[in-house]
């Protein structure tokens, strides 16, 4: 299977429905909260895994992240991941350093130098929690029936952000807390 840029964009975006739901609690694991979910595309071609993982020590290390399983037996590749701070990331091939909430992407440059698909790695602001992280995963994943499942989306936070705009930004886009 060729994994182009626009292949991988395909699908993550495509969308998805819950078909396996997670647990209605995280299940702790040595010194980590996990949970998992199986999704598949809504024209079902396609068949995928998310992973939920939260520090109990650090709440802020967390990731959340969108496996595809295909089903030719080629091997599961991870496609996409919300992750908080947890130290210094680098991309590889461009040797960008830094440090905060990131966003994993899997690239077709990094699969073919033989590294793994997701290495490759931005800087965000859309999140600052793991609830806010889970409702935009959510969001950019297009899992279209994630609401009943998890009690807040990327809208509802978005509208109680709203609440605290105080409507002075010249900025439409930008919010004021």
């Amino acid at each position: 299977m060729e994994y182009t840029d626009e292949f991988i964009n395909s699908l993550i975006a495509c969308a998805k429905e819950i078909i396996e739901a997670p647990k209605k609690e995280m299940v702790t694991d040595f010194s980590h909260r996990r949970n998992d979910m199986r999704l598949c595309s809504t024209d079902k071609k396609y068949h995928f895994m998310v992973f939920m993982r939260q520090s109990e020590a650090f709440n802020e290390n967390f990731t959340i992240g969108l496996n595809f399983m295909p089903q030719t037996g080629e091997p599961t590749l991870c496609l996409f991941r919300c992750n908080g701070p947890h130290g210094e990331h680098i991309n590889r091939l461009d040797d960008n350093h830094f440090i905060g909430y990131h966003i994993h992407i899997a690239k077709y440059e990094y699969i073919r130098s033989g590294l793994k698909s997701d290495k490759y790695a931005e800087l965000t602001h859309e999140y600052a929690t793991f609830d806010d992280a889970l409702a935009f995963f959510l969001e950019k994943c297009n899992v279209v029936n994630a609401s009943e499942y998890f009690k807040i989306t990327k809208a509802e936070i978005d509208n109680q952000l709203e609440l605290f705009n105080d409507g002075s930004s010249s900025d439409p886009d930008k919010k004021t807390i």
